[in-house]
C-alpha cells in the first residue's frame, strides 16, 4: 500500500500530451530573451515571409535584361513615370541604358561613378552622383543639366529630392544643400549653408520629406540628414523667403546617401540605431527616445549587428514593394553577397531573405526588380526558383515551455501541417533547451488529398480538390528538456510551400 502513490506519480509523469503551434506569423524575433519569446514568433526566419495565417516561400527571381557594357554591377535602377510613358532606366559599367524591353539600349557612356540618386520632377528624371555632371531624362532621351550656381561645381551634387515644387540638392563633403527655382528643370541654383545649424557638425548627406498630414500639401517638412545623426527640419516653401526651423534632433547616424524611405506619411531612416521612422523620433530626440519607437524594434538585434559589420558597404537602400506588401532593407555582406531584411507592410513582422544578390533595388509597372553584380537587372518575386537554383528556406520557432516550465519533457513526435502547390517535402530537427539542433531527424513528404470527382461524389462527405498538396504526417524526433523548438528546413525548385501549424507530442517527465 505504500508503494501506491510513487507507482501513481510514475504512471501519470510519463503521460503522453501535445499541443498545437500556430505557424511563426509573429515574424522574427531578434530582441528578446530566448525563454520570453510569443509562441508565434521565430529565432531564424529565412526565406519565409510571415503573413496573417501562415508564412509562405519567398517566390525567386530570373534575368530580365543583360546591361549594354562589361558585365560590371548594375548599381542603380530607376523609373521614369509621366502621363502614359513608363521607362526603366539601369545604370553600372559607365554605361546608362534603358531597359524597359528587356533588350537594353544605351543613353549615356563615360561616366565615372555608377551610383546615381535619382528623383522624378516635371516630366524628367533627373540623376547626380557626385562625380559626373548631373544628368536628366526627359522619357527618350538622356542630356546634362545646365545648372549653374554662384561658387557651385555641379559635379558634386549628389543627391537630389523634390519638395514644394522645387528641387534640392545636396552637395557633396559639404553643410550646403542648392535649391533651384519653382517648377525650374534648369537654370540657377541658390545655396543654403546649415554650418550655423546643429551642435554636431558632420556633412550633409540626404534630404527628405515629412508628410505630416498623409500626403504632399503645405504641412510637409524638409529634413535635412547630417552625417553626426543630426536631422535640420524645416517648414515653408522659399528657402530664400518664409524658411522656418522647426528643431534640429539627434538620431542615430545615417548610413548611405541612399538612406531614406517613404512609407505612408513617415519617412524612415536607415541608421546606426536601425531602421526608425523619423516622425516618432522627432519629438524626443534620440536620447530620450524609447525602443518601440524604432521600426526595427523587433530585429534589433540583428540589424544593429549587421550595421556595425557591414555598414561601410556599399549598397544599402530600403524599396517599398505595395504589390508585395513588402518593406525591403538591402543589406550588403560583399560586393557579392547580400541580405534583405523584409518587414510585412500589413503585420509588421519580419524576415530575412537570402541568396538574392541585390546590388540595387526599384520597381517598374509596380513589379519588383534588382541589379545583379553580373551586369544583369533580375525581376524578383517571381517563379519558384533562383534564376534555376531551389530556394531554401529556414525557419525556427520560438522555445515553447508548453505552459509548464517545471517538468522535464520527453518530445517523441512533431507534425508540421504544409500546402503547397505541388508535392512538398521538409527537414525537420528539434532543439531542446535552447541547444540548437541542426542535424536532420525526420523527413517528410506530401501527398496529395484524395480529392472529389464532380457528378459522382457524394455531396456533403466528400473532399474537393483545392488544387494543392498537404503534408500532416507525425514525424518522429527525439529530445529531453523542460522546452522545445522545431526547425523546418525547405529545399523546393517545384513548390511554394505555406506552413500552416506544428504539432509536438511529448511524454512528461518529473520534477528534476
Amino acid at each position: 500500500m505504500l508503494m501506491q502513490p510513487l507507482q501513481d506519480r510514475l504512471s501519470r509523469s510519463q503521460e503522453a500530451k501535445s499541443k498545437s503551434v500556430p505557424p511563426p506569423v509573429g515574424g522574427w524575433n531578434a530582441r528578446d530573451a530566448l525563454d520570453q519569446m510569443k509562441e508565434h514568433d521565430a529565432v531564424l526566419m529565412d526565406n519565409w515571409f510571415p503573413r496573417q495565417n501562415d508564412v509562405i516561400m519567398r517566390r525567386g527571381y530570373a534575368p530580365f535584361c543583360e546591361m549594354s557594357a562589361t558585365a560590371n554591377a548594375v548599381e542603380t535602377l530607376a523609373e521614369y513615370h509621366a502621363g502614359e510613358t513608363r521607362k526603366f532606366i539601369a545604370c553600372g559599367s559607365g554605361s546608362i541604358d534603358e531597359v524597359s524591353s528587356g533588350t537594353a539600349s544605351n543613353l549615356g557612356s563615360g561616366f565615372s561613378e555608377n551610383s546615381w540618386q535619382t528623383t522624378q520632377f516635371g516630366g524628367r528624371l533627373f540623376l547626380v552622383n557626385g562625380t559626373d555632371d548631373p544628368q536628366d531624362y526627359d522619357g527618350s532621351s538622356l542630356s546634362s543639366t545646365s545648372w549653374s550656381g554662384s561658387g557651385l561645381t555641379i559635379a558634386k551634387l549628389i543627391n537630389v529630392v523634390a519638395f514644394k515644387s522645387r528641387l534640392y540638392f545636396v552637395e557633396k563633403d559639404s553643410q550646403k544643400f542648392w535649391y533651384g527655382g519653382v517648377q525650374s528643370v534648369t537654370g540657377t541654383l541658390t545655396a543654403f549653408d546649415l554650418k550655423y545649424v546643429g551642435n554636431f557638425g558632420g556633412n550633409l548627406i540626404a534630404i527628405g520629406v515629412i508628410s505630416r498630414d498623409g500626403g504632399d500639401g503645405v504641412d510637409d517638412l524638409l529634413a535635412c540628414f547630417m552625417s553626426s545623426g543630426e536631422v535640420v527640419v524645416y517648414s515653408g516653401s522659399d528657402p530664400g523667403s518664409d524658411f522656418s526651423l522647426v528643431g534640429v534632433y539627434a538620431i542615430g547616424a545615417p548610413i548611405g546617401y541612399r538612406c531614406t524611405i517613404k512609407f505612408g506619411s513617415d519617412l524612415v531612416v536607415i541608421t546606426k540605431d536601425g531602421y526608425v521612422p523619423l516622425t516618432s523620433v522627432l519629438p524626443f530626440g534620440r536620447s530620450l527616445k524609447t525602443e518601440r519607437t524604432i521600426l526595427s524594434d523587433k530585429i534589433s538585434g540583428a540589424v544593429i549587428q549587421a550595421i556595425e559589420t557591414y555598414g561601410s558597404n556599399d549598397g544599402w537602400e530600403p524599396i517599398l514593394y505595395p504589390a508585395g506588401n513588402m518593406l525591403i532593407f538591402n543589406v550588403p555582406r560583399t560586393t557579392t553577397a547580400y541580405d534583405q531584411h523584409v518587414m510585412n507592410t500589413r503585420t509588421r513582422s519580419w524576415c530575412r531573405f537570402r541568396n538574392i544578390p541585390a546590388r540595387c533595388w526599384s520597381l517598374f509597372n509596380d513589379n519588383l526588380y534588382f541589379g545583379g553584380p553580373d551586369g544583369v537587372v533580375y525581376r524578383a518575386d517571381t517563379g519558384k526558383t533562383d534564376d534555376g537554383a531551389a530556394i531554401t528556406c529556414i525557419g525556427q520557432q520560438a522555445w515553447n515551455y508548453f505552459g509548464d516550465r517545471s517538468h522535464n519533457k520527453i518530445f517523441t513526435m512533431v507534425r508540421p501541417v504544409l500546402e503547397a502547390d505541388n508535392t512538398p517535402s521538409a527537414f525537420l530537427s528539434l532543439g531542446t533547451d535552447f541547444k540548437d539542433n541542426t542535424s536532420v531527424q525526420s523527413i517528410v513528404s506530401g501527398s496529395e488529398v484524395n480529392a472529389a470527382v464532380w457528378d459522382e461524389a457524394i455531396w456533403d462527405q466528400a473532399v474537393w480538390a483545392g488544387g494543392n498538396v498537404v503534408t500532416q504526417n507525425w514525424s518522429s524526433v527525439s529530445g529531453i528538456g523542460y522546452c522545445a523548438s522545431l526547425r523546418c528546413k525547405v529545399a523546393e525548385s517545384n513548390a511554394r510551400v505555406s506552413w500552416k501549424s506544428s504539432i509536438y507530442a511529448w511524454k512528461q517527465g518529473g520534477i528534476i
